[in-house]
């Protein structure tokens, strides 16, 4: 299901239509909280270098909170493209 979900979100964002993909960086953002999965947190990671890459912030916004919210003891690495957006201090 996640995959399907992803799939769709990302072919709508293609077409300029970004319900799906701001419904699937929410997904992250808050799932990864609640049960973190690796391959999960790598799709995060790169859908959202790629998002910023076209332009676009929201997938920043869900990452940087993903990381200032979490209060887990193994926090995950944080990829080196990413690194200024997780410390980076808008709050």
């Amino acid at each position: 299901m996640y995959k399907e979900f992803r799939r769709m979100a990302l072919d709508d964002a293609k077409l300029k239509r970004r319900y799906g993909l701001e419904c699937l960086f929410r997904f992250f953002s808050y799932g990864l909280e609640k049960r973190f999965c690796s391959d999960i947190y790598n799709d995060f990671e790169e859908i959202t270098i790629k998002d910023y890459e076209n332009g676009y912030f929201y997938g920043l916004e869900k990452y940087r909170a993903f990381h200032y919210y979490n209060n887990t003891s193994n926090k995950p690495e944080v990829h080196p493209k990413l690194k200024w957006v997780v410390h980076f201090d808008v709050f």
